[in-house]
């Protein structure tokens, strides 16, 4: 019989505390910082991921893959997936003459690994490339909206759910509205109008090739006044960051993670690799 369990080691469990003891108590199995047979993984240090690699319910080089946005470009322009256009570049001076070739779009510097938008910056020009950035640099069109919008789907077990968007209050004071529709940054989730109807086939498309399809995992989106969806980004849960709960939809809260502990049990009966 197969030993499951919440896989939260040190030194990075602290991050990962809530959770943890939520999957904990919701699966019924516990919390352990030594790999199991079978293991939903939260955080084990990156040095050693590697050795884990058959043992977890979310594959370990998609939790690698969604915690790097230069990774997730890659990938995205390797299978034509429609996204603002996006560039990874080496220096400053290729980041100057992109934004002298290319002035007829609006361009962002983003930082690779970070959450709620943490240190994403508009480029007017390459004095706003902060010292010690991260290299390459990704930088992508800024597509500025009216109501910036940003719509997410979930996937669990190849199950395509959850279509909600993120926004920012109507009575939101003007000058504080940020460029970056984050729930970190005062961004709320909401359930959109009938009217919108979700780009389910995109959705599945790019969560297949980020290899969250059979695991767990969501998808964030944009729509451009034409009409055209484009993909922001793709996130999971696992050692370097976690999909938000804390959506303020306990209707939806409650069906995710329904979903999750179905498709982790049916993980944790299934035959060692």
């Amino acid at each position: 019989m197969n030993s499951i369990g919440i896989l939260n080691a040190k030194p990075g469990n602290w991050a990962f505390e809530k959770l943890a003891q939520n999957l904990s108590e919701v699966l019924n199995i516990p919390i352990r910082e030594i790999p199991l047979d079978k293991n939903y993984v939260l955080y084990y240090p990156e040095t050693e991921i590697k050795s884990i690699k058959d043992k977890s319910f979310i594959p370990i080089d998609a939790i690698i893959l969604a915690s790097d946005k230069r990774k997730q470009a890659e990938l995205f322009n390797k299978y034509n997936i429609p996204i603002p256009k996006t560039v990874l570049l080496n220096s400053k001076r290729e980041v100057e003459t992109l934004l002298l070739q290319e002035n007829q779009c609006q361009w962002c510097l983003k930082y690779p690994t970070s959450c709620g938008a943490s240190g994403h910056r508009i480029l007017g020009t390459i004095d706003d490339i902060p010292d010690r950035f991260p290299k390459p640099y990704i930088v992508q069109e800024f597509i500025e909206m009216r109501n910036p919008e940003v719509y997410r789907l979930y996937c669990v077990a190849g199950d395509i759910f959850g279509w909600n968007v993120r926004k920012f209050a109507r009575d939101r004071g003007k000058g504080q509205k940020s460029p970056w529709v984050a729930h970190a940054r005062g961004a709320c989730y909401a359930f959109p109008t009938p009217s919108i109807a979700p780009p389910l086939e995109l959705a599945r498309t790019v969560l297949a090739h980020a290899q969250l399809i059979d695991s767990f995992g969501c998808i964030d989106l944009i729509k451009r006044e034409n009409g055209e969806w484009l993909v922001l980004e793709i996130g999971t849960d696992g050692i370097f960051n976690h999909v938000d709960r804390n959506l303020g939809l306990p209707q939806l809260e409650k069906q995710i993670e329904k979903k999750i502990v179905n498709a982790f049990k049916l993980y944790a009966k299934s035959a060692s690799k």
